[in-house]
């Protein structure tokens, strides 16, 4: 399936639109919410969500769609053999005679072919949608603009400036157009796989049938149904919520003062700007695990009473990075991050006061350094600290970087910070678990999962016998390892790195 993803990929990825972000390389949710970020003056919004699309696509279509660009009848073939070869669950065989199986490496390819469909349908209706230049002048705003000259004019002669500053301000909040022109238009488009957007410049009519044309659309062209409870028509004031996101136009003004050589200009900026927000309800989802999130007040975990410190906090840091990542882009991160990291930090404490049978005041003191600052030391034998580890506690330990088109959204991997022998004394003994030696810096070799190893190399034993997914070892012993010239050097090691970890900073 990977060698056919892969073939699809390379011919049709080319071709698809620029609004579709779901599944594709280099694009992720946060692609999309970029774009939206990006977009202002939106009066309506128009929800799509296309009703089990995965299991109703209609095979015959799908494969349609396929012959218009792919005329090799073996592969068109085999990729219908695919979508009728059926699954399994609860042991019982299941045929497929309409979707296409959710899990497999190819449904997703296969999807965004057959909602490229839609996207070149909806880049027609934007042309089509689009209206005017611009919107037209209100008269009311251009005789506030001469009274204003003529004010400031008048001041400079008279040196008194309050009747400039009054008419100056009913300028600054008195719209320039008219928002309901009716010769304006605009329609801006955004899709990560069934989920989709359409964002209205124009009136709620103008929304209600472009939301026709699209159910009528969807079900002649492509044999899809919308959801009717989820498709909905939703005023930009209000909350929409898409991609775990909520979409609200900013109902505030910024007005800036700017430095010129002429003197200090007053700007207002775009009005109707879109603002992201981190939604209540996906908080409190979040923090039940941590404590009560009616008063957010932290509670211990029993699950980590066994590891050590530097494990718990790096479990913690290792969660809370990935929630407050993701809602990265959201603009009340700092005030709603703020009460998530209060409920953690109240958590982390509570869970190692209980480790100590201490108090939480007595672990805060210990491991304080300063306002929202609780740091973990590693110290070696002699008792001194090598390294510090600070836990996320403090809105300013959040991120707001720009996307990168590079990375997908990841989940956080806490596994790795659960290991059979403590994490802390791996890696103050500084040896290799090969040759034995202390000298130089040391990596940890890591494998996916135990059961790939095949037990045919010594070092594959090694691990089998102690039961665990990594090694410590020096460079030039983890070097042979993936050279295969590690003790062994008839058999090729398969490549089963997950990454290579400095243990020396």
């Amino acid at each position: 399936m990977t060698v056919l993803k892969l073939i699809l990929e390379a011919i049709y990825e080319p071709t698809f639109s620029n609004f579709s972000h779901g599944f594709r390389p280099h694009r992720s949710c946060h692609t999309a919410l970029d774009k939206i970020k990006k977009m202002s003056g939106i009066r309506w919004w128009v929800e799509g969500d296309i009703a089990s699309f995965f299991d109703t696509v209609s095979q015959t279509t799908l494969l349609s769609i396929l012959s218009k660009r792919i005329t090799d009848q073996r592969f068109l073939h085999l990729i219908e053999q695919l979508l009728k070869a059926g699954y399994v669950e609860d042991w019982k065989y299941n045929r497929t005679y309409s979707g296409v199986v959710q899990g497999g490496n190819l449904s997703p390819v296969l999807a965004n072919v057959y909602l490229n469909e839609l996207d070149q349908a909806v880049t027609l209706k934007i042309a089509e949608f689009n209206k005017g230049e611009k919107r037209t002048l209100l008269i009311h705003y251009s005789t506030l603009h001469t009274q204003v000259y003529l004010a400031k004019k008048k001041a400079r002669a008279t040196h008194n400036w309050a009747e400039y500053k009054r008419l100056r301000n009913k300028k600054l909040n008195t719209p320039a157009t008219d928002p309901q022109d009716a010769g304006f238009r605009r329609l801006t488009y955004i899709r990560y796989c069934d989920d989709f957007l359409l964002g209205v410049i124009g009136s709620k009519k103008d929304a209600e049938q472009l939301k026709d044309w699209l159910s009528k659309y969807l079900q002649e062209e492509l044999d899809l149904e919308l959801s009717p409870s989820k498709t909905l028509i939703t005023n930009a004031k209000d909350r929409v919520r898409f991609l775990g996101y909520d979409i609200r136009r900013w109902p505030k003004r910024r007005i800036l003062r700017i430095h010129t050589k002429q003197g200090v200009k007053t700007q207002r900026t775009i009005e109707a700007k879109l603002e992201l927000l981190m939604p209540y309800d996906k908080m409190v989802k979040f923090g039940k695990e941590y404590g009560d999130t009616t008063c957010w007040q932290g509670k211990h975990r029993n699950e980590l009473l066994n590891l050590s410190e530097l494990e718990i906090l790096k479990t913690y840091n290792a969660e809370i990075r990935g929630f407050t990542g993701y809602y990265s882009l959201a603009d009340n991160l700092k005030t709603s991050g703020g009460k998530l990291l209060h409920l953690t930090t109240g958590s982390f404490l509570a869970t190692l006061a209980s480790k100590y049978k201490s108090s939480i005041t007595k672990v805060g003191h210990r491991l304080k350094r300063g306002p929202a600052q609780y740091v973990v030391s590693l110290r070696g034998k002699d008792g001194e600290a090598i390294r510090e580890y600070e836990l996320v506690a403090s809105t300013r330990q959040l991120k707001k970087d720009e996307i990168n088109y590079n990375q997908p959204d990841l989940k956080p991997n806490t596994a790795m910070y659960r290991t059979r022998t403590e994490l802390g004394k791996r890696l103050l003994a500084n040896q290799c678990e090969w040759c034995g030696t202390e000298q130089g810096q040391m990596e940890v070799h890591h494998i996916r999962k135990l059961a790939d190893l095949k037990g045919k190399t010594r070092w594959e034993r090694q691990m089998q016998e102690r039961k665990r997914k990594t090694m410590v070892l020096c460079q030039n012993c983890h070097v042979e390892l993936h050279t295969a010239r590690l003790r062994e050097k008839k058999k090729q090691t398969k490549g089963k790195l997950e990454s290579r970890i400095p243990l020396t900073g």
